[in-house]
């Protein structure tokens, strides 16, 4: 169809040739062929390639190991063969370069790997391999022989060992240190009930006691031991006639009681003899002959009169 100038009527051959032009540009943009009326495939997009990480310089030296090998290079971040033998070379210095530096921790039931572990730490191969220590306690000489055996027997060192016996000292000084206290306390309150017993004044209660214990030459361990071994009560009864004995029996003459002990009565010569009957250490020296405990004994066997 044709427009005719008079009636404007559009001809049939021109209206076509105008819609395929409009619907051929609208085709070209949305991909469809509209004049032959078949669905034009669509343009192929170009495969996109996934770009890959390069490999990290060097990382080709790994591909030999193991799985769990690479997996433990990567932990430890060595990057190529240089580090791997850095690291050695460190591990190696810090042994002195000689695996047998090394230590395992032994099977403890197994006699012979102990024994090789406690060589190599120092451990000395006796009790008697340990530095002679003297060790002074509240209590006296700390006894470190018996210590060394401990120290021997669970495998110290000597630093050690020293540390467990300056440890064991300090205990035996806090535990005596509570001791003292405690004992303290508890003479008071007794020594309180006695005088109340004896209608005695705190200074008549302690010069009696004082005079009782010079008169029987004790040391201090030898009064508390005296004390603790028979209770305060006692030892004040037995300190008390001594005392008494002291002030109102005639003494021995100078020549049969001086020396160690001095002048004293019969019944604190007796009562003397009581005490070291029943003391377990001076026993043992007078049975092994030594001259000062043999000495006492002789002396307080005169001032008694008697003659066991």
């Amino acid at each position: 169809m044709s427009e005719s100038a008079d009636t404007g009527v559009v001809s049939g051959e021109t209206a076509g040739s105008e819609a395929a032009g409009g619907f051929e540009s609208a085709g070209a943009a949305l991909g469809v062929n509209f004049v032959s009326g078949n669905v034009a495939d669509a343009p192929t997009a170009a495969p996109v390639e996934t770009p890959t990480e390069a490999a990290p310089a060097g990382s080709g030296w790994i591909e030999s190991f193991g799985v769990d090998d690479r997996a433990y290079i990567e932990q430890k971040g060595w990057s190529d063969p240089s580090a791997l033998l850095s690291s050695y070379r460190a591990a190696e210095q810090r042994i002195g370069g000689d695996p047998s530096n090394t230590l395992q921790i032994p099977d403890w039931e197994d006699s012979e790997q102990v024994s090789q572990f406690h060589s190599k730490i120092g451990v000395p191969d006796a009790a008697d391999g340990y530095p002679q220590l003297e060790i002074e306690t509240s209590r006296g000489p700390l006894e470190v022989g018996q210590l060394a055996q401990i120290s021997h027997a669970i495998g110290l060192t000597p630093v050690q060992h020293a540390k467990l016996a300056e440890m064991t000292a300090n205990l035996v000084n806090d535990t005596a240190s509570q001791e003292d206290a405690s004992y303290a306390a508890r003479v008071k309150a007794e020594s309180r009930e006695i005088m109340a017993e004896n209608s005695q004044s705190p200074q008549e209660f302690d010069a009696m006691v004082q005079r009782g214990i010079q008169a029987l030459g004790l040391s201090p361990e030898e009064s508390r031991g005296l004390t603790q071994g028979v209770g305060l009560k006692k030892a004040v009864s037995i300190l008390q006639a001594v005392s008494n004995a002291t002030q109102e029996k005639p003494s021995v003459s100078e020549g049969d009681a001086t020396g160690i002990m001095g002048t004293m009565s019969q019944d604190v010569a007796r009562a003397r003899l009581k005490l070291r009957r029943e003391d377990d250490q001076f026993r043992k020296r007078l049975f092994n002959n030594e001259t000062e405990a043999v000495e006492e004994w002789r002396k307080l066997q005169e001032a008694a009169s008697t003659l066991e």
